[in-house]
Order: C-alpha cells, then sequence, then structure tokens
C-alpha cells in the first residue's frame, strides 16, 4: 500500500540484504499496482546505531532496545519464518524470560538487556536492526543497505554518549562512502 501512495516509506523490517529486498519489492509492487512510476516512494530504514571500537561494546550497549516481543517475519522467505517463529516460541516459553516494556531503550543493565543473549538472539538481532560494530563493520553494513536499494538511512544513536556516536558515523563511516 505504501508504494502506491506515499512519497516516502520507512522501513523497519530488518537490515539484511534479503530483508531489504524482499521489503523494497514490495513497495515497488505497491508502485506499479497504483500506475506510479518504479521509485516514487523513497525508501527509508530506520537502524539502532552504536560505534565501538570492539563489536561486543557497540551491541552490548544498545541490546536492550531490541523490541522483542514485537518481531515479526517479514516476506515470503521460508527460513525467516521459521527462524522467527522460533524467535517468538523462545520468548514467550518461561514468563521469567518475558521482556518488560517498561525497560525498553533504558541504558544499563536492565532484564531487556539480558534477555536477547540467554535466549541466543544477540548476534541475529544486532545483524537484523542495527548498525553496530566497529568502524569498518559499521561502514560494510551502511554498504549493504546503500546497495539494496534504500534512499536514506535513519540512525539511533543509543548510548550513554550519543553525539560521539553520531560524530563517529560522520567521520568514520559516512565520509568513507
Amino acid at each position: 500500500m505504501a508504494g502506491g501512495i506515499a512519497d516516502a516509506v520507512i522501513v523497519h523490517s530488518g537490515l539484511t540484504k534479503d530483508v531489504l529486498a524482499d521489503t523494497i519489492a514490495r513497495i515497488r509492487e505497491g508502485e506499479r499496482a497504483a500506475g506510479r512510476p518504479e521509485g516514487s516512494a523513497e525508501v527509508w530504514a530506520f537502524a539502532k546505531c552504536n560505534i565501538s571500537d570492539k563489536r561486543d561494546e557497540a551491541i552490548n550497549e544498545i541490546k536492550m532496545a531490541w523490541r522483542l516481543p514485537g518481531i515479526t517475519p517479514s516476506g515470503s522467505r521460508w527460513r525467516a519464518r521459521t527462524c522467527l517463529r522460533s524467535v517468538r516460541s523462545r520468548l514467550w516459553r518461561s514468563k521469567a524470560n518475558m521482556y518488560h516494556t517498561s525497560e525498553h531503550k533504558q541504558l544499563g543493565e536492565t532484564r531487556n538487556a539480558a534477555l536477547s543473549d540467554e535466549l541466543g538472539l544477540t548476534d541475529f538481532l544486532a545483524d537484523r536492526f542495527a548498525v553496530a560494530g566497529t568502524p569498518d563493520e559499521c561502514l560494510e553494513k551502511v554498504r549493504t543497505i546503500q546497495d539494496a536499494g534504500v534512499d536514506n538511512l535513519l540512525i539511533l544513536a543509543i548510548s550513554t554518549d550519543s553525539d560521539s556516536i553520531i560524530r563517529r558515523i560522520g567521520q568514520e563511516v559516512i565520509s568513507r562512502l
């Protein structure tokens, strides 16, 4: 629908090559169905972002922001659907593992920050929803997003020092594109 009516679409279905390809294909399909020229709707992707000299440090600071109960499959890829069904079943298996919405995006050692590690989902979620890691890793991820056909990338700098993240992303990633 967005491709048929919007000037721009902000997507947050995932930042992997396959997910972005499927998402953008659906937007373009909506454009065609509405008789609009391809590319009528700009595609904006949304990413949680952190940059550090060590990948684990960057990811550890943002993992409390995964919205675990809201994870849903995107597209028609069987493997993605199966993986996400498994994720959701692990989330709801035990009340002790419940995600606390009151702690969403709360910095520090929260229940939510520990949950993705306990469920073995941290790397999966970082790859799917974030631009996080070393400057070289962030650059590679931004290039993947750009190559998929995304027009603009919106980043949410999650940190005790978000100004530093924005500065580093500009100096160490964007300047190298």
